[in-house]
C-alpha cells in the first residue's frame, strides 16, 4: 500500500470525526480517491483490515462506518500501516491539521 493513500485516509477519518455530527464516521472511498483505482484498492484493503479488527462496519461497497468511540483505535491501526518513509506523509498531514498527535505512539 502506498503511504500517501493511508495518510489521506488518516486525515479524512480524523477530520470527519471532528466535524461530523452523530455517533458514527462515514468513510466514502470515492471522496478520498475519486477515480484512482490504485487508491481505491488500497482504501479497500485498509478498511477491510479495520472491519476484521471490529472497528469498522462495511455498509456497502466503498462505504464504511466507524463508531466515534472507536476512531482512536482505527487511527492507531492505520498508523501501524505506515512505515518509516510514510512518517513524512503523516508529518505533512499533521502540519495541515495543526495537531501533533498523529505521529505520537
Amino acid at each position: 500500500m502506498k503511504n500517501e493513500y493511508i495518510a489521506a485516509l488518516v486525515y479524512y477519518v480524523y477530520k470527519k470525526a471532528k466535524t461530523d455530527r452523530g455517533t458514527a464516521v462515514v468513510v466514502r472511498t470515492a471522496e478520498i480517491c475519486g477515480v484512482d483505482r490504485q487508491c481505491g484498492w488500497a482504501m479497500r484493503v485498509a478498511m477491510m483490515t479495520l472491519v476484521e479488527a471490529g472497528v469498522a462496519v462495511r455498509h456497502k461497497p466503498g462505504v464504511y462506518m466507524i463508531d466515534k468511540n472507536l476512531v482512536d483505535m482505527a487511527l492507531n491501526i492505520l498508523r501501524s500501516f505506515v512505515g518509516r518513509r510514510g512518517r513524512r506523509a503523516l508529518l505533512l498531514v499533521e502540519e495541515k491539521l495543526g495537531d501533533r498527535s498523529l505521529t505520537r505512539r
